[in-house]
């Protein structure tokens, strides 16, 4: 059965790569052997969790969240949650009630990842970051508008609008392009003039979350903030 990320991807959420590997889930006990490009899960499965599909089985919303969430690291869990939430891909309230009855390894942190979630990032990086700085004590605001005299000028990522700080993925993994303010110098000299601050997170400085946070930090407290480059 073809569930997790495979099965988000399947149902419209670009939440991997085709280099990826394919993720599927196996009844207990049926042998499958080793092979590059599966990602390979073993659990119960009941009619109720899956749907013919091609020439296999396709999980249902709420099993494909279920292998979204269990078992991984719960920023990478709550971003892949994120973009099937902002396509209406499984009912929320169902998903909440399945995570609470169920009993698997990781689920305390599943049910952390459904309660993280909001639904509205642009993209798993955003989503990322999101979590790393709330797991941190920070309270962005995601997809804020930063107006000027009335006219939205700006769409970030992120926000601290007490502190006229945005904080954006400088990368191309974004839904849309429009407002990217790494991309559009002229939006970006307007958010500046209206006094706001920009941190730009590179793919680099997002795999260090520590690293990511301080700067974010000092940004915070008035002080300079890096902005690393791609090497």
């Amino acid at each position: 059965m073809i569930t997790g990320r495979s099965a988000a991807a399947v149902r419209g959420a670009a939440i991997c790569w085709p280099e990826d590997p394919v993720h599927v889930a196996v009844p207990l006990g049926m042998r499958v052997d080793r092979r590059t490009g599966l990602l390979v899960r073993r659990s119960d499965l009941t009619r109720d969790e899956f749907a013919p599909w091609k020439a296999g089985l396709l999980a249902s919303p709420l099993r494909m969240c279920l292998d979204l969430l269990v078992g991984r690291p719960l920023p990478d869990a709550v971003a892949d949650l994120d973009q099937v939430l902002r396509r209406r891909l499984v009912d929320r309230q169902a998903l909440t009630a399945m995570l609470r009855n169920r009993s698997d390894n990781g689920i305390v942190v599943a049910r952390q990842a459904e309660a993280l979630a909001i639904g509205c990032s642009d993209s798993v990086p955003e989503s990322q970051m999101r979590v790393h700085l709330v797991l941190a004590g920070l309270e962005p605001v995601p997809q804020h508008w930063i107006e000027v005299g009335g006219e939205r000028i700006a769409l970030v990522d992120l926000a601290f609008p007490e502190r006229k700080l945005a904080v954006e993925y400088d990368g191309a993994w974004r839904n849309n392009e429009m407002w990217a303010l790494n991309h559009d110098r002229t939006r970006l000299n307007q958010v500046q003039a209206a006094g706001w601050r920009v941190v730009f997170v590179t793919a680099q400085l997002l795999r260090t979350p520590a690293e990511m946070t301080n700067q974010i930090r000092s940004a915070l407290a008035g002080r300079p903030a890096t902005r690393i480059m791609e090497p």
